[in-house]
């Protein structure tokens, strides 16, 4: 599933005071079901997922579907 166009990808640096949420504007009862998808490699090149409280290993090549 690709993202909607209104959305960006966004990198963080470790500089970076936190997550940034880039998208388009929500009344206050849609901002209920907007979370996070956030993916990084760490030191060793081993890639990481973080959804929904869960962080997962992933693979290279594993698609981005919530």
């Amino acid at each position: 599933m690709p993202f909607p166009e209104d959305w960006h990808v966004v990198s963080l640096t470790p500089q970076d005071p936190g997550l940034r949420m880039i998208g388009p504007a929500l009344r206050i009862d849609q901002s209920l079901f907007v979370y996070p998808l956030v993916r990084w490699s760490d030191r060793w090149g081993t890639r990481w997922d973080y959804r929904r409280g869960e962080v997962r290993r992933i693979r290279d090549d594993e698609p981005w579907e919530a």
